[in-house]
């Protein structure tokens, strides 16, 4: 309460004010908001790739045919532009026979269909599709449809720009409930029609005309990634003999841990039952960092005169090549062995943040080696986007199919560890 010159005001202190999103949510709900709500602040506008290749129409401009074959008209003296819904202009005539509408968008006539070497794509129509295979059961139902797009694209050169194609072959499996595109970033292809934003273009369509819908896997692949990471890094780990021998050194670690503590004025100190000093939690894990040093000791003396290729001969697989991830305090950590003698796992940077890559349990990037009979090869696992994963393999690679099974399959044994280990939890939540 303040007082000036008889009039008593009244001054209420404040702890916070409401965040932009949630004093924005207490207007919708009739709530207590705490100021008024500043137009787009509690907002974040964000814009599908699709509409850098198909920007918003301007004043003046009417029947613009888009990439999924929709018109757009913007009248002279209107607001803003809209689809035209006239007849003749509607792509999808009903939602339930997207067949027809295949037919007559793309001139498929059935689901056995290749025209690859007659199919031409141009700026006007800029996606088309080439070919269709198709799969049923004994039942007669679609078990698996496989699509081949053909896209434009320009391309930069010394001679200017030029235009050109890409193709995206799409495969869906309805049995295991999945959808695979895949694309090749082309070199000199301009930023507009780099592979993500064809893959991203040619997802939309698949999910407005053949009605595919995707699920957010939100945290769910970031996890498969750091359980990837970690089960590639213990096998090397566990081949080294020394490393085996540091769980047996517990003793040892605790007797060192109270040799400190007794001869240190440490001023945050507990004992346990046993009448043991003992670092508080919170203050450090002094037990754990002791053994992450021994560890570190064994890794750096094992690999220390050790080449490259002689890390191939202790009967391994793959190994990590790159990693990135965000710790508990959401610092992005991105470590790279790509220009090194020794792989990541072997250096000291990497089992340094090998806790906070423990303590955080989630990957954001994962790039992998590979052995193989005819060469090695390089394998990128995203989960930066929430909707898919990304598995890349590097540019320049001669590579086959069953390169890419093999890099499906690393991921899919861990994801079904991952799967296991939930429902085990459930599980147990249950009982």
């Amino acid at each position: 309460m303040w007082e000036c010159g008889g009039i008593f005001i009244l001054h209420e202190e404040v702890d916070y004010m409401l965040t932009p999103k949630q004093n924005m949510l207490e207007v919708i709900k009739g709530g207590n908001p705490d100021r008024f709500v500043n137009q787009y602040e509690a907002v974040q506008l964000l814009f599908h790739p699709f509409m850098f290749a198909n920007p918003l129409l301007q004043p003046g401009q009417e029947n613009v045919v888009n990439a999924w074959g929709v018109t757009n008209t913007f009248p002279k003296g209107v607001p803003g532009s809209f689809p035209v819904h006239t007849p003749d202009k509607i792509v999808v005539k009903d939602i339930e026979d997207w067949k027809d509408s295949l037919e007559e968008r793309y001139g498929v006539k059935n689901f056995n269909f290749n025209d690859i070497l007659g199919t031409h794509v141009n700026r006007q129509e800029s996606r088309k599709i080439a070919a269709i295979h198709c799969e049923e059961n004994e039942k007669g139902e679609i078990a698996r449809l496989q699509i081949i797009f053909v896209c434009y694209v320009e391309i930069s050169d010394k001679n200017g720009y030029r235009d050109s194609c890409a193709y995206i072959p799409v495969d869906i499996d309805f049995l295991q409930r999945k959808m695979v595109l895949k694309a090749w970033n082309r070199q000199g292809v301009i930023e507009q029609y780099r592979a993500d934003t064809l893959t991203d273009g040619v997802k939309s369509i698949m999910c407005n005309l053949f009605g595919v819908i995707t699920t957010d896997y939100k945290i769910n692949h970031k996890k498969v990634l750091y359980s990837m990471s970690k089960g590639l890094v213990d096998n090397v780990y566990n081949k080294i003999p020394a490393f085996n021998q540091i769980d047996l050194m517990q003793k040892c670690v605790d007797d060192f841990e109270q040799s400190i503590l007794e001869r240190l004025p440490i001023v945050h100190i507990d004992e346990n039952e046993d009448g043991k000093k003992k670092i508080p939690q919170g203050v450090m894990e002094f037990s754990d960092e002791i053994k992450k040093a021994i560890e570190r000791l064994v890794v750096s003396d094992y690999f220390f005169d050790r080449s490259y290729d002689e890390i191939w001969n202790m009967g391994i697989e793959a190994i990590i090549a790159r990693i990135k991830f965000n710790d508990s305090e959401n610092i992005l950590a991105s470590l790279s062995s790509q220009d090194s003698e020794k792989p990541i796992f072997c250096s000291k940077t990497f089992m340094y943040l090998k806790k906070s890559m423990e303590d955080a349990k989630l990957v954001e990037k994962l790039w992998v080696v590979k052995k193989r009979s005819r060469g090695k090869i390089n394998i990128r696992y995203d989960a930066t986007n929430e909707e898919y994963l990304g598995i890349l393999i590097k540019f320049g690679v001669r590579y086959a199919e069953e390169d890419l099974d093999v890099a499906m399959e690393i991921y899919k044994e861990y994801e079904s560890e991952i799967s296991r280990k939930i429902a085990i939890g459930n599980k147990r939540q249950v009982s």
